[in-house]
């Protein structure tokens, strides 16, 4: 986008839907652990 010249609000939106969906594989990723790895530790 950046090499496209697009607009500077265009490209943080972006950036802000890419990080909130990285927070959401996040949460999903630790929540397996949770049910899966420390629940068997316990």
């Amino acid at each position: 986008m950046i090499d496209e010249g697009r607009y500077c609000i265009d490209i943080s939106n972006q950036i802000i839907a890419a990080e909130k969906q990285i927070k959401k594989a996040n949460m999903l990723i630790l929540k397996g652990h949770l049910n899966s790895c420390v629940k068997e530790a316990f």
